[in-house]
């Protein structure tokens, strides 16, 4: 009986040498990945009570702010009061004073709602004709 002698059985075959390098490798990206992922969940769930807390205390703040607003307004109203006016001018100054603010708030938000459109996205997706004079279109034909 011939049996193999110590050098052939240590020597691998240049196939097999490179699917276990191959296998080694993928198992290493497995667990590069697994370890990327579970850092990710760790954190997703930490920003979420993060938000969770931020969006608790602007509710707060937002409250205090409106007890402040309507302290200031008490005092504009007992100011004009004491100024000698009647108490229904006195109140239609609030409401003015009020009416504006809210006015120019809506305004500004207006000027600011054409950014909910994603106009820069929207310029770079449009399909631009191969002739310049010729106006882009924004749809396929």
């Amino acid at each position: 009986m011939n049996s193999p002698s110590p050098e052939e059985t240590t020597q691998t075959s240049p196939a097999s040498s490179v699917l276990d390098m191959v296998h080694a490798v993928l198992h290493e990206l497995r667990e590069a990945v697994h370890g990327r992922v579970l850092l990710l969940s760790l954190e997703l769930r930490q920003a979420a009570l993060a938000l969770s807390h931020m969006v608790v205390l602007a509710v707060l703040a937002a409250l205090l702010l409106c007890t402040a607003w309507l302290t200031l307004m008490a005092g504009v109203f007992m100011a004009v009061r004491d100024a000698g006016l009647h108490w229904a001018w006195a109140l239609g100054v609030v409401l003015i004073a009020n009416v504006g603010g809210a006015v120019g708030l809506l305004w500004k938000a207006r000027q600011r709602a054409e950014y909910l459109l994603f106009p820069a996205t929207v310029r770079t997706l449009q399909v631009r004709s191969k002739d310049p004079t010729q106006p882009m279109r924004t749809e396929p034909q």
